[in-house]
């Protein structure tokens, strides 16, 4: 049994969403959404600069709402790791997450979380999408929560190679 304990920061949340982000949403997806980004973005912005060159006419109040809502939807695709980052820092923020402690100890059948009042385990089959990065490992459940063991909550190096492994064994489909 191997244990893992911190206390949650923003830069571990910031570092947990990332992995999640990669085991998510696979390198075409994340093209895709940078492609339709950049397109709405440079679409938008020709036809507002066409309307606001035209003389005033009763359609261009709304073509231009359009178009800048346009190429806000492609800001928003562009960006969207980023703000998917900050909208959940907001909500850890307001749930008070921050500064809490989070103590798992990892077995062979599964995880066991001590955190926030309560005694769970969960087994490994459990686990939906998965990822083991340079900073941790991301264990992404069903309901769209997910467990996060930091590197630097492990007692040593060795412990965190060891459930390393582990994780890579029993989780098939795990991304790095």
């Amino acid at each position: 049994m191997y244990e893992c304990g911190y206390k949650m920061t923003v830069r571990d949340l910031c570092r947990a969403i990332s992995i999640r982000h990669k085991c998510e949403y696979s390198f075409g997806w994340r093209s895709a959404h940078v492609f339709m980004g950049l397109t709405l973005i440079a679409v938008g912005l020709m036809y507002v600069t066409r309307i606001l060159s035209i003389e005033y006419s009763e359609f261009t109040p709304m073509f231009l709402s359009m178009y800048l809502l346009l190429t806000l939807l492609g800001f928003i695709l562009l960006f969207y790791k980023q703000l998917s980052i900050l909208v959940q820092i907001l909500q850890a923020r307001k749930n008070g997450l921050f500064g809490r402690e989070f103590l798992y100890r990892i077995t062979d059948e599964g995880i066991i979380s001590d955190s926030l009042g309560t005694d769970a385990t969960v087994s490994w089959l459990s686990f939906r999408s998965s990822g083991v990065g340079k900073h941790g490992i991301m264990l992404g459940l069903p309901n769209g929560l997910f467990h996060w063991l930091p590197k630097s909550g492990f007692a040593s190096p060795e412990d965190w190679d060891v459930v390393s492994d582990l994780a890579k064994r029993r989780l098939p489909k795990i991304e790095y």
